[in-house]
């Protein structure tokens, strides 16, 4: 796989996404735990952002009280490389090398 010319396939979106993210004024002026926005509303709305794009990639996302998200890939395939650790449905892997990409495999 040629990941420059893939690369070269988003690059007006990822172009388009960051310019987006860099729009948002995320800067914390006070840490407020027991709101809806802990980290100020453009924070919140930054992470709403991200949330939402992991979304239409097809991610299973989680989101710990607007503090922090996680975004993982659902894996409905075997993984035939790499060492897997399968929980919920999900696998979290470690050192996973495409053997397509390295020589040494």
């Amino acid at each position: 796989m040629d990941f420059y010319q893939l690369a070269l396939k988003y690059k007006e979106e990822a172009i388009k996404m960051l310019d987006d993210v860099l729009r948002f004024e995320t800067v914390l002026d006070e840490f407020k735990q027991e709101s809806d926005a802990p980290f100020g509303q453009a924070n919140k709305n930054c992470l709403e952002y991200f949330i939402k794009k992991a979304k239409e990639d097809g991610f299973v996302v989680s989101n710990a009280d607007n503090l922090i998200t996680d975004a993982r890939e659902l894996i409905d395939k075997e993984v035939t490389y790499g060492n897997t650790i399968p929980q919920n449905g999900l696998f979290f892997t470690e050192d996973v090398t495409d053997p397509e990409l390295s020589p040494d495999y």
